[in-house]
């Protein structure tokens, strides 16, 4: 789920406009917690499962981001 997120953050970053860059940062953080505080919750993951699982789709999002050049002054960036 969170890569999914990732990967539409990503690749739709470059053509989003400033606000619309905040609310779908915003939505995909949001979504993200939501999801790992809902399988602790529900008794399906301990909370090191879910900080394992959270540090990994952050190592994901850079490595995608770098990989597309999404980053700041990126290739991908608007000019």
């Amino acid at each position: 789920m969170a890569a999914l997120v990732v990967v539409a953050l990503v690749l739709a970053w470059p053509l989003l406009g400033s606000s619309a860059r905040r609310r779908a940062l915003a939505g995909g953080v949001a979504l993200v917690l939501l999801v790992g505080l809902t399988r602790m919750w529900l008794g399906v993951h301990y909370l090191s499962d879910v900080v394992g699982g959270w540090s990994f789709g952050l190592a994901w999002t850079l490595g995608t981001a770098l990989l597309f050049g999404a980053l700041p002054g990126g290739r991908a960036a608007l000019r």
